[in-house]
């Protein structure tokens, strides 16, 4: 997770947080960046490891 810029969402959600995914597809590096901030499906996120830094 990263912390960065502001985002505010249709219900006037507020989130400095953002999570890099991995995309699905035949790239294996592909990323995207997501705002921590979600409105209308709240799905319980997996507990993943915090990478170490190289």
């Amino acid at each position: 997770m990263l912390v960065m810029e502001l985002v505010i969402d249709e219900s006037d959600l507020r989130s400095t947080h953002w999570f890099r995914v991995r995309l699905p597809g035949p790239d294996p590096d592909a990323r995207a960046w997501l705002p921590a901030v979600r409105t209308e499906d709240r799905p319980e996120l997996p507990n993943r490891p915090t990478p170490m830094a190289s």
